[in-house]
């Protein structure tokens, strides 16, 4: 991936399911051309920016997975 991708992160609010000591975050990632995918995470982590994190990790893998199937 040669650019990183624009990522915009909305803390949930009264959700269940959160881990104890860790918010739910859904975190919305969009890829700028040639990735262009948008992909949703629902992440349990410490702070927005641990959540950021792993979604733009996991959609570099999601993306180069998608990628290899589509040439596959």
């Amino acid at each position: 991936m040669t650019e990183e991708p624009d990522v915009f992160i909305n803390l949930i609010r009264g959700v269940d399911g959160g881990a104890p000591g860790l918010n739910l975050y859904e975190v919305e990632v969009v890829g700028q051309e040639p990735l262009d995918y948008v992909k949703i995470y629902t992440l349990s982590a410490k702070s927005d920016t641990i959540a950021r994190q792993e979604a733009v990790r996991r959609f570099a893998i999601d993306v180069r997975r998608l990628e290899a199937e589509s040439k596959g």
